[in-house]
């Protein structure tokens, strides 16, 4: 199915959260799917963030971005909040409410090029979203929400994800190296059916890990962070873009490098770029 046949390009499944400052209680829009879905609509995808929460709040938090992309928001009694402090490899988040499973669609529903399938807070079983997957042409996973168990205080550790927990259709997925320790074993079954991986690192450069076997690369430039938040996930959408377009992985990694950079430059979405300017920080 061609892109004029398909109602969207780039499909993200996940909360969009209420994000809470710590230090100073401001609130703002948070999640990958939030993050990930204004990336992909900055490339120039038709974009839908399939989420749920309470729907004024959701639509009030992403009143800014309406004009960028599409927002389906399935009804729940909360929506997903997380108090953060800290920044980089030591944040700390807690869950202050939870949202709850997002139900998979009905079949057809999710008319896509690209799916991807964006938990943060164990959201999008991937059994329930399996079959949807099979109608898109490309498939992502950012697993980090199914790693993540809290507890009455809302503090999250990580648990070792399962290798049936990630769709069997998988393309690629992207996880932090903090997450490695947690992925790596689901991660290596996933890129020996065929999946293309890559690791984050940071100031470290990321790595693509494929059945050809693992390439690396510093950070395009090392700076210091306006604002970190959401870096990984813009680098996500950018990683997964380029591959579905047809990028070598290792052009797919230097373009969400690309995008990640852009995204420390200046706090908030403002700080998220287009394709040109990708292009023009990845040099590819």
């Amino acid at each position: 199915m061609g892109r004029a046949e398909r109602k969207y390009d780039y499909v993200v499944v996940g909360h969009v959260s209420r994000d809470v400052v710590a230090a100073t209680g401001a609130e703002q829009p948070g999640g990958t799917a939030f993050y990930a879905g204004l990336q992909a609509a900055r490339l120039g995808l038709r974009t839908l963030v399939v989420t749920a929460g309470v729907p004024d709040e959701v639509r009030a938090l992403l009143a800014p971005w309406r004009g960028e992309l599409d927002v389906a928001i399935q009804p729940a009694a909360e929506t997903t909040c997380f108090e953060a402090s800290g920044t980089g490899f030591d944040r700390i988040l807690r869950i202050r409410a939870w949202a709850g499973e997002i139900a998979p669609p009905a079949e057809g529903e999710l008319d896509a090029a690209i799916l991807h399938l964006a938990p943060i807070a164990r959201e999008t079983p991937a059994q329930a979203f399996g079959e949807a997957g099979r109608s898109a042409r490309f498939v992502g996973i950012t697993p980090q929400g199914l790693i993540r168990r809290w507890g009455e205080d809302g503090g999250i550790a990580h648990v070792a994800l399962e290798q049936d927990e990630l769709p069997r259709d998988l393309d690629a997925l992207v996880i932090s190296a903090t997450e490695l320790a947690a992925c790596g074993a689901a991660m290596d079954a996933a890129v020996d059916r065929g999946a293309v991986a890559s690791v984050t690192a940071g100031e470290g450069g990321a790595e693509v890990i494929t059945r050809d076997g693992v390439e690396r690369a510093p950070a395009l430039r090392v700076v210091e962070p306006t604002d970190d938040l959401g870096a990984g996930d813009v680098y996500a959408a950018a990683f997964f873009a380029s591959l579905a377009n047809g990028a070598h992985p290792r052009t797919a990694m230097q373009r969400g490098q690309a995008a990640s950079l852009h995204k420390l430059s200046e706090p908030g979405p403002v700080a998220i770029a287009g394709s040109a300017r990708i292009v023009e920080l990845a040099g590819a």
